[in-house]
């Protein structure tokens, strides 16, 4: 009867497990149909967003796990980490994970805490302007996201598709906004830590804008008024 009883549990379990994944692919589905809705209801040539896995292999992504040099719990990595992550039965100690690329189905980590675990960025890439018409604010919103897991005490996997350009750009920001690092020994940082990294052009060039931005909006303590006047003194 124990044995019994156990069994049931364990279909119990399973069965709510496999009810938060139809939810997640249900709520993926309505995220990206507007996408979709562009190309006739069809996935691009690709197959996203609604494959069960993208095909980097043209890119030629190796393996790249490594430990940020300014936050240990933050792993940078490519797209070949996060498949070896989510093949892992403990999950290689990640906690949370942000995505800089495209990703399949397949590919996206679904724990019973829910898809905030798992941020899907909408960077792109290229260096036209149009592809990332809000660069700066998605860029500012992912450091932040990484800096809110953190907070909360998990590890986090930081990847695109061969932690090139976007993962060290964004994990640079990320040691600037949060970590209290200047941005560019940040980015040298990171970029020596990576064998791969090559930041473009255009994601440095936001970061100076981020960053410099950032400088103007924090009181400068130096200039700080704390002289106070007394009242009573005579003129």
């Amino acid at each position: 009867a124990a044995l019994d009883r156990h069994r049931q549990l364990e279909i119990g379990v399973d069965a709510v497990i496999n009810a938060l994944i139809a939810t997640e692919a249900d709520l993926r589905q309505a995220e990206h149909r507007p996408r979709m809705a562009a190309r006739g209801g069809e996935p691009d040539d690709t197959g996203w967003p609604t494959g069960p896995r993208m095909d980097y292999l043209g890119w030629y992504p190796e393996r790249s796990l490594t430990p940020h040099p300014h936050d240990p719990g933050v792993l940078l990595g490519s797209i070949v980490d996060l498949d070896e992550v989510l093949a892992s039965g403990e999950g290689a100690g990640v906690d949370a994970v942000v995505s800089l690329c495209r990703i399949g189905t397949e590919q996206r980590r679904v724990t019973t805490s829910g898809a905030a675990d798992h941020v899907e960025v909408w960077l792109i890439d290229r260096d036209e302007p149009e592809a990332n018409p809000n660069l700066d604010l998605v860029l500012r919103d992912t450091a932040d996201a990484i800096a809110a897991f953190r907070a909360e005490g998990k590890t986090v996997l930081l990847h695109c598709v061969a932690a090139q350009s976007r993962t060290p750009s964004v994990a640079a920001l990320y040691a600037a906004l949060h970590r209290g690092v200047p941005v560019e020994q940040a980015l040298a940082d990171v970029v020596a830590a990576l064998p791969a990294a090559s930041p473009k052009r255009f994601l440095r060039e936001a970061l100076t804008r981020i960053t410099e931005q950032a400088a103007r909006a924090t009181p400068d303590p130096a200039n700080t008024d704390d002289t106070t006047t007394d009242d009573t003194e005579a003129s």
